[in-house]
């Protein structure tokens, strides 16, 4: 499997792992700083990463990002190894169709942008999230991340399963000042 992410000092890198039956295994890494992240690029890092970790006879698939160059990359590797296929991530294309639900659907955008607000007015605050966690019974509201389309929708089934414990919270502030 090949991803490609950024550091904390914002430098790109494309990671190379792989995946059996007892668990995934990172292999190898390469930044890609000054570099250009073409199919041919990326299809070498793929072949020199299996040759060096795994060795060619040891895999059957290769799954890679969406991009159009990984998926050339791809059909790069496929063809020098044609006892493989190659897929695209799923949880990629899933991510990809909730980011396209979330910017082009008014009305699920406003939700979550709601709902982002909520999140945020309650860990703010300390005390409001103590508040929280008492009428929750300790349980916590996922956080998004500006990245992952798909925690968006997680937080918003988080603030729906927890919405009675939030308005009872809501509530009892309002009517006894206290939380």
């Amino acid at each position: 499997m090949s991803d490609g992410w950024k550091d904390q000092i914002n430098r790109n890198h494309i990671n190379l792992l792989a995946s059996s039956i007892k668990g995934i295994v990172f292999l190898c890494s390469e930044t890609t700083e000054g570099k250009v992240k073409d199919a041919k690029f990326l299809a070498d890092f793929i072949l020199r990463g299996i040759d060096e970790h795994v060795g060619r006879e040891n895999v059957v698939q290769i799954i890679t990002d969406n991009a159009s160059n990984y998926i050339t990359a791809g059909y790069i590797v496929e063809a020098q190894m044609p006892h493989v296929f190659k897929t695209n991530c799923a949880a990629h294309c899933l991510d990809l169709i909730l980011e396209d639900i979330d910017k082009k659907i008014l009305k699920v955008r406003d939700t979550i942008h709601k709902a982002r607000d909520i999140k945020i007015f309650i860990f703010k605050s300390t005390h409001v999230l103590d508040c929280m966690r008492s009428f929750t019974k300790e349980k916590e509201l996922k956080r998004s991340a500006s990245t992952q389309f798909a925690t968006n929708f997680l937080m918003l089934e988080y603030i729906i399963n927890l919405e009675q414990s939030l308005l009872f919270m809501v509530a009892a502030h309002l009517l006894l000042g206290t939380c």
